[in-house]
């Protein structure tokens, strides 16, 4: 889900005053604040049964169920804008099938070569997989609300970072990352 803000300009000029090694840190905690509701609501639309085959040679005892593996994590900064902060949320590497149940499979046979060397499709075919969407509608219910919250967050987020650099600036414990960022 990409999401354009407008009006935050006041707020984009505060971030701009932070040293830019520490923007980043800022605002993806903001991110991944507003993002829990959405985690809360898509963990509770999951299914939680465990499938007793193997998965990738896990059994799937061992993983947890689906609805617990849904996360919010950092992803990579397209590099065409290197200020880019963006978040993922969905299932963790483990459950990578999270996304076909979400979207589904369809039925198909089994292609073959018969006896004159046509090739021929199986009439016994794999069971279809329904489409079972958890993460869509978390979106759709928790999108408009998300943006807010982001503002929100962002602005407690860098006053609580104003305040720690100042505490730390008069006691002069800066770290060299804020150090250099401060002073560029």
């Amino acid at each position: 889900m990409r999401v354009a803000v407008i009006g935050f300009k006041e707020l984009d000029h505060a971030l701009a005053q932070l040293p830019a090694t520490l923007r980043r840190e800022v605002v993806l905690a903001a991110l991944k604040k507003a993002a829990d509701p959405m985690v809360r609501e898509a963990r509770a639309r999951a299914r939680r049964q465990a499938n007793p085959r193997q998965r990738g040679g896990v059994p799937a005892s061992e993983l947890k169920p689906l609805a617990d593996s849904i996360t919010v994590s950092a992803v990579k900064a397209n590099s065409d804008f290197p200020n880019e902060v963006a978040v993922k949320l969905g299932p963790d590497a483990d459950h990578f099938y999270g996304l076909f149940v979400e979207k589904g499979t369809r039925r198909r046979g089994r292609v073959y070569r018969d006896n004159r060397g046509r090739f021929r499709r199986n009439q016994r075919r794999h069971a279809a997989t329904r489409a079972f969407e958890y993460l869509a509608p978390a979106f759709a219910i928790h999108s408009q609300r998300a943006v807010v919250a982001i503002g929100d967050e962002l602005w407690a987020k860098l006053a609580k970072k104003a305040r720690d650099l100042a505490k730390k600036a008069e006691s002069q414990s800066l770290g060299k990352r804020a150090r250099e960022g401060l002073l560029s």
